[in-house]
Formats: structure tokens, sequence, C-alpha cells
């Protein structure tokens, strides 16, 4: 029962897959030079370690990470999510009984501390983390631009993809790629358009207009079209080869299914998307694995 408990709070004062998502956006950032100039096949002369820089960026994002999420749970916690059904974690506010303000007031400090711990070794990189909490804060608590289409997918894009990723490239020592971020980007608001349809009518129920409640049931539908431009831009400009266009296809694939599904009422796919994502691990492991 401890257990359950413990896990419970994890995901509620931390929300591990929000972390997951910017650590993966910073990684990306922090190796693409090294990806790009191996022809996708391995990061030539790098080793994943955990040594003193890994840790210092790490603890920046869960940092950054936290202070998003409890930023966007003060709000929901006054009416999405005592609507909404179950999701990957509990609200925050709701499961510690305490005032929306007092989490702000929290995630606030949280991203003070990470701009503090980043500036004295990469000022840039300081400077996306304060970008980062003013783009959490309208969005998540004034204006609440998560309920003002496009606006919420622009910001949601921005805070979790293109500010993480590049912020990864000035870490490592280098500059964001244009390019990458276009593709990455459009990949990612196709992904915030899925994760915003779990929510539709709970949005819609407390007066909030997302990118999902505007487009209806043809939310989907958007969000495969931008994932294919995503991906055909990423293609185009960097002309992967065989095993990155595994990932590609995977993540075309996955968002095939989730339309479907939707339009169609397909059932007992389940099983068909893990298997797809965890072949899509395999060669993820592929790409950053020099022979």
């Amino acid at each position: 029962m401890w257990l359950r408990r413990g896990a419970v709070a994890v995901s509620a004062l931390l929300r591990p897959a929000l972390f997951i998502i910017v650590s993966t956006s910073f990684i990306i950032g922090y190796y693409w030079d090294s990806l790009v100039s191996s022809g996708f096949t391995c990061i030539p002369g790098e080793e994943l370690v955990f040594d003193t820089d890994t840790i210092l960026w790490l603890t920046v994002l869960l940092l950054v990470s936290t202070g998003a999420h409890l930023m966007n749970d003060s709000s929901d916690s006054m009416d999405v999510d005592r609507i909404s059904g179950p999701k990957d974690h509990v609200n925050a506010a709701l499961f510690l009984g305490t005032q929306p303000g007092r989490l702000v007031s929290a995630a606030a400090a949280l991203f003070a501390a990470a701009f503090l711990i980043s500036l004295p070794y990469e000022p840039r990189v300081a400077a996306l983390v304060a970008l980062g909490g003013v783009v959490s804060y309208m969005y998540s608590v004034r204006p609440r631009l998560k309920g003002s289409a496009p606006l919420d997918l622009v910001m949601n894009t921005i805070g979790l993809l293109a500010a993480p990723m590049a912020a990864g490239a000035y870490a490592a020592g280098s500059s964001p790629d244009p390019w990458a971020l276009a593709a990455f980007s459009l990949i990612a608001a196709s992904y915030y358009i899925d994760t915003a349809v779990v929510d539709m009518a709970a949005d819609a129920a407390a007066g909030l207009r997302t990118t999902a409640v505007a487009l209806g049931d043809d939310a989907l539908i958007a969000s495969l079209l931008l994932n294919l431009a995503g991906s055909a831009l990423f293609m185009a400009v960097y002309s992967p080869p065989l095993h990155v266009l595994v990932l590609v296809a995977l993540s075309i694939a996955a968002h095939v299914y989730w339309a479907a599904r939707r339009r169609l009422g397909l059932r007992g796919l389940g099983l068909f998307t893990a298997a797809m994502y965890l072949v899509g691990l395999a060669a993820a492991y592929i790409v950053v694995s020099c022979p």
C-alpha cells in the first residue's frame, strides 16, 4: 500500500512523463551535430556517461519540468482535473489539498533555482529557462493561453520541444539547427494535439477552447498532417538512413492508429501500438550506438 501511495505522490508532484519529454528534447539538441555529422549512425567520440555535467543538466531539467507541471496543475485543479477521467498523473493541488496559488509560488521558485544553477555554466540556457517560466505562466495561469487556440499549440511546442532542444545545443557548445527545430516542432505539435484530445470534453466543459476543442472530430486528422509535414521536412533536409526512416514510419503509423481509432471506433489495437513503440526504442538505441 505504501508503495502505491509513494508512486501516486511522485506522479502528482513530479509528473515523470513531462520530465522524460523535456529531457528527450534536450538530448536531441545536445547530440544533434554529432548525429548529423555521423549520418545518423552513431555519436562519434561521445559516451552517454553519468558525470557532473549530466547531473547538472538533469537537475535543471527536473526543476523546469516540475515547475511547468505545478504551474499547469494550479489552474487545472479548479476545473479540468475535477471533470476529466484518469490521466498519467494525479493533480498536485488536489493530491496535496493545497491552494492553487501555493503551487504557482512553488513553480516560480523551481524555475528561479534552475535559472541560477544554469547561469554560471551557460547563460543562453539560463535565458531559455527564464523563457520557459514565462511561457509556462502564460500558458497555464494568466492569461491561460491553454484555452486560446492555436496559441496553446504554439506555447506547448515552445515549452516542451523548441526551448529544451535549443538549450541542449547551447549546453553542448553549439547552436540550434533551425531546420531540425522546425521539423521536430511540427512533430511535437502533432503529439500535443493527441494529448489534448484526451481532455477535450473536460476542456470544453471548463470553457477552454484548446486546439483539440476547436478542431473537434478533425483534431487527430490535423495531428496526422502535422506529423507528416514534420517528417517530410526532416527527410527532405537530412536524407536519413533506413533505420531512422523506421522511426519516422513508426511515428506516422501511431498517428494513423489513433486517428482511425477515434474516427472508426476500432478496438483491440493496444498490443499493436505497444509493439510499435518497443521497435521504436530498439531503433533509437541503434541510432545512438557506435559499432
